[in-house]
């Protein structure tokens, strides 16, 4: 029998490029409109399928922080953008960063495969992302793994 001494974890982790921006990730709930087009109803709604929230938490800000993080990890997968959500996806502190995975390998993939991306495409497609959130912050490359 084996025993291991050192660092264990039942967590997954995926190693990323992503082209980006960052955003002031203060007001998540806002964040959420915005990535996901919906209305201040669109988004009570959501709160209130979370069987945990009940109607008087969309007041709270506390749990709305909460529910908003959760939410945004939780569908990172249904956006049509990318997000890294805190310091624990490689974003700086306080922000948030929005964009493009140009590649993305899970923990048990062993091949990341071929492709090719403009440039001046994945420029262009950012800056149309930092239109909606009225943001023209640098472009950036960022490189790290985020937890799954």
């Amino acid at each position: 029998m084996k025993i291991r001494t050192g660092f264990v974890s039942n967590s997954s982790s995926s190693s990323f490029v992503m082209v980006g921006f960052e955003k002031e990730a203060e007001d998540k709930k806002e964040i959420i409109k915005l990535l996901f087009n919906f209305s201040e109803d669109d988004f009570i709604k959501e709160i209130e399928k979370y069987s945990y929230y009940s109607k008087d938490d969309k007041d709270d800000k506390d749990d709305v922080k909460e529910f908003c993080y959760q939410f945004l990890y939780e569908k990172r997968d249904e956006c049509d953008f990318n997000y890294l959500i805190g310091q624990d996806d490689g974003a700086p502190k306080g922000k948030m960063v929005i964009g493009k995975f140009l590649c993305k390998l899970n923990q048990d993939d062993s091949y990341l495969g071929k492709s090719t991306t403009s440039i001046l495409d994945i420029t262009e497609e950012i800056k149309e992302i930092q239109k909606k959130f009225n943001e023209n912050s640098d472009i950036k490359i960022y490189i790290g793994a985020i937890n799954c």
